[in-house]
């Protein structure tokens, strides 16, 4: 019988630039800066949050998507303000998700804009 190992898991800097270097490739006008922040946000150490929890490729490419959703809804609709009234999680995720998807942040649009954009497979 082979022993059974563990993948090894990155080290958070190293994790971040790859989150980040992701979040570039799928969502090309997205500037450096933001998406080494959304990179910051998602992978923070000792959270579960979705960056930390990537593990194949396949699950990072889904993470990358998730965290640039988050990032607009948090950053660019009302939902912050939804949540602080008493609303709860969901139903201000329903309540902003037509403005995350048609904001031009991560719309199928191909405007550039200064902020993320291209393709969102899976809004919430």
């Amino acid at each position: 019988m082979g022993s059974r190992h563990k993948p090894r898991a990155l080290a958070p800097e190293l994790l971040v630039e790859r989150f980040a270097g992701r979040v570039r490739a799928r969502f090309p006008a997205c500037p450096p800066g933001e998406a080494r922040r959304i990179a910051r946000y998602a992978c923070a150490h000792g959270t579960e949050r979705v960056g930390g929890l990537a593990g194949p490729d396949g699950y990072l490419d889904h993470a990358v998507e998730l965290a640039v959703v988050a990032h607009i809804r948090h950053r660019f609709t009302r939902y912050e303000r939804l949540l602080d009234a008493g609303l709860d999680r969901d139903a201000a995720r329903d309540a902003v998700i037509a403005s995350v998807l048609s904001s031009g942040h991560a719309g199928s649009s191909r405007r550039s804009t200064s902020h993320c954009e291209n393709r969102v497979m899976d809004p919430l």
